[in-house]
C-alpha cells in the first residue's frame, strides 16, 4: 500500500504530524509512506529516514515546480493521501494524485472549499482540540488503534561538529528565547524580552541564547538596546537544524506561540510559551500546556493576525513567565496537568 501526506507547512504544523507520521509506520511496516512538502519546512521531516519518498513543491517558483510535482505525484500511484492541510492548494493536489482513497477533515473543519476534492472525510470533532490529536484522527480513521505520541526524530542531525564548538565553554546550560512570532499579534514586547534578560542573567545566573528568524533582526536590536546584561544573539543567524540543536542544548525554551515552539518540543526541551490572540489548547507546546503564560481577557484568544493594542500580551509580566521557570528549573511541574487545556 502506498500513502502520502499532504502537509506543505507551516513549520509548527509539520514538527505536529510527526506523530501521526511515526503510528502509521509503526503500524502499516510493509506501506510505502511518502510526504509532499513545501522548502520552508524541509528540514523538519528531511531527518526522517523512514519516510520513503519527500515530494517537494515549491510555491515562489511555481510555474516551474508545478508540472514536476503533478507528475511525481501521478507516477507513484498513491493508493490513500492525506490531506492534513485543509485549503485549496492541498485538496487539488490531493484529487490530482488520482488515488482511489483521498481523505480530508470533515466540512467544517476545512478551509477555502477543500472538502470538494476528497472523496472521503474523518467524522466531526471538536476543532479547538490540539492539532496533534486533530492529526492523529486519521490514523482512528484507518482503525488504527495505536495512539502513542512520539516524535523520535533529530532534525539537529548533520549539526553536531557545528553544535559541539558552539556550546563548548559554556558553565552551565543555557535558556534559549526565541523572540519571534507566527503572527504580530502573537509578539510580546522588547522591553518585557529585556526585563527578563535582566532578571534571568542576574538573580538566577543562566546564560541566555537570543533566537528568531531574520524578520527579527530588528526587534533583536531594540531588546539589546534595553537590556543591561550580555546575551548570545543567534537572530536570523541559524538553519532550522542549528536552531533545533540549539533548543536540545538548552535548559528550557522560552517564547511565543510560533513554529520554533514546537520544534523544541519535538527535541525534548521544556517550553514555557506565552499565548495571547492564538487558543493555546489548540496550538500550544503539546506536553507543556501547564507551562503556558496567558491572562484570561474578554477578547482571548481571537485568532487575529494583527491587534492595535495586544493588551493580551501587554499584561503578561516578566514575573509571569519566571513563575512558569522556576516550575521547570525546580521541578514542581504536577505531571497530572501537563495538557490542562486538552
Amino acid at each position: 500500500m502506498k500513502i502520502l501526506i499532504v502537509k506543505l507547512g507551516s513549520i509548527g504544523d509539520v514538527v505536529n504530524t510527526i506523530p501521526l507520521f511515526n503510528i502509521l509506520r509503526e503500524s502499516l511496516t510493509d506501506s510505502f509512506i511518502a510526504w509532499a512538502i513545501e522548502p520552508k519546512a524541509y528540514p523538519i521531516i528531511k531527518n526522517i529516514d523512514l519516510v520513503d519518498k519527500i515530494i517537494i513543491f515549491d510555491r515562489y517558483h511555481c510555474l516551474k515546480s508545478l508540472p514536476a510535482f503533478i507528475f511525481r505525484l501521478k507516477k507513484e500511484r498513491f493508493d490513500i493521501v492525506l490531506d492534513l492541510q485543509r485549503i485549496l492548494k492541498s485538496g487539488f493536489f490531493t484529487f490530482l494524485s488520482r488515488a482511489k482513497r483521498r481523505i480530508g477533515f470533515d466540512k467544517d473543519r476545512c478551509k477555502e472549499f477543500s472538502w470538494i476534492w476528497t472523496n472521503e472525510r474523518i467524522p466531526a470533532s471538536d476543532p479547538e482540540k490540539h492539532m496533534v490529536e486533530q492529526y492523529l484522527e486519521f490514523a482512528r480513521y484507518l482503525n488504527i488503534t495505536n495512539s502513542k505520541v512520539r516524535w523520535d526524530v533529530d532534525i539537529s542531525r548533520g549539526e553536531e561538529p557545528k553544535l559541539k564548538k558552539f556550546f563548548f565553554g559554556f558553565y552551565e546550560k543555557p535558556i534559549a528565547i526565541n523572540i519571534g512570532a507566527s503572527k504580530p499579534a502573537n509578539r510580546w514586547f522588547p522591553e518585557s524580552f529585556a526585563s527578563l534578560i535582566d532578571i534571568l542573567q542576574n538573580d538566577y545566573h543562566i546564560p541566555v541564547i537570543l533566537t528568531g528568524g531574520p524578520e527579527d533582526e530588528k526587534f533583536a536590536r531594540i531588546i539589546k538596546e534595553r537590556t543591561k546584561s550580555k546575551f548570545i544573539d543567534l537572530v536570523g543567524k541559524t538553519s532550522l537544524n542549528f536552531l533545533a540543536g540549539i533548543f536540545k542544548g538548552c535548559r528550557l525554551f522560552i517564547g511565543c506561540d510560533t513554529g520554533p515552539m514546537h520544534i523544541a518540543v519535538a527535541m525534548g526541551s521544556p517550553v514555557v510559551s506565552l499565548f495571547g490572540a492564538s487558543n493555546p489548547r489548540r496550538t500550544g507546546p503539546y506536553g507543556y500546556l501547564d507551562l503556558v503564560v496567558r491572562k484570561e481577557i474578554d477578547c482571548s484568544p481571537c485568532n487575529k493576525k494583527k491587534c492595535p493594542t495586544r493588551d493580551c500580551m501587554r499584561l503578561i509580566k516578566p514575573s509571569d513567565v519566571l513563575e512558569k521557570v522556576d516550575k521547570v528549573l525546580n521541578n514542581k511541574r504536577n505531571n497530572h496537568n501537563i495538557n490542562e487545556f486538552l
